[in-house]
């Protein structure tokens, strides 16, 4: 999922050089290195590659993605992420923001310890992204447990900005995951469709239990020593966050106000 940035036209080219070098570079390497480091190489090639673009033209300064990952593993999912898009994980009548907002707003909440949406202004500004630096930092966490059944929403600020957790869960829920974007984007449109609406809905596959329970062991081993190397080191990068856990009303999303009751 990625969300492109700049002038003269080229967001749309920079976005698909975002996905195009994640991955493909991830694909190549994750055997090899491990999921940790392949998508870590993967955001960095990609990083690298828009940055050169921008480079090369004055008019194309400043230009920048978004990019964020879900790479679903038999032990579990792996998410790397820079910038202002988000991936949640719907799961029974519960949406988890599984992403932390590159942004200006969720920089100066982090440091005062309040909630982003108490402010009010300058939400699109991004303080984070892909090819706006010659190196990036890039945000990578798992592996986050699967459940059957679970499902997955990678999405742009477009839709997140005007559609709220608790619609997004309730829809994501309701549908199959070609017809819950479909709806998403008609909604996000219907209230004004102020930026690019991109999502992606991903349904958790059923793995056979045995695999799970191998997973989960995978998990729980990894996430023992993550947090025994964070005391040693004080180094907490290994260690999960759900940023927002919010609760909704599972089959029932033609409340929501502006619901489109038909679409093409």
């Amino acid at each position: 999922m990625a969300d492109g940035m700049g002038g003269q036209g080229v967001g749309d080219k920079v976005s698909k050089q975002a996905v195009e070098d994640i991955s493909l570079m991830y694909l190549g390497h994750v055997a090899r290195d491990g999921p940790e480091a392949a998508i870590r190489r993967a955001f960095r090639a990609a990083n690298e590659a828009i940055y050169d673009i921008g480079q090369s033209s004055q008019k194309l300064r400043g230009l920048g993605s978004t990019g964020t990952a879900l790479f679903i593993r038999p032990e579990g999912a792996w998410i790397g992420h820079v910038g202002d898009s988000r991936a949640y994980r719907i799961r029974g009548n519960r949406i988890q923001q599984l992403t932390f907002d590159h942004s200006w707003v969720w920089e100066i909440a982090r440091i005062q310890g309040i909630d982003p949406d108490e402010f009010g202004f300058q939400k699109n500004v991004i303080i984070r992204s892909l090819g706006l630096d010659a190196e990036v930092e890039t945000d990578i966490e798992g592996p986050h447990p699967v459940e059957p059944g679970d499902r997955f929403l990678l999405c742009s600020d477009g839709l997140s900005n005007v559609v709220s957790p608790d619609e997004l869960g309730a829809i994501v829920s309701a549908f199959p995951p070609d017809e819950a974007c479909r709806y998403l984007v008609v909604l996000a449109n219907l209230r004004g469709g102020p930026d690019n609406i991109t999502c992606v809905v991903v349904q958790a596959p059923d793995v056979p239990e045995a695999s799970r329970w191998s997973g989960m062991l995978q998990w729980a081993r990894s996430t023992i020593a993550s947090h025994f190397r964070a005391k040693q080191t004080g180094d907490t990068s290994r260690e999960l966050h759900v940023y927002r856990d919010y609760e909704f009303t599972p089959g029932k999303p033609w409340s929501i106000p502006d619901w489109p009751r038909h679409f093409d």
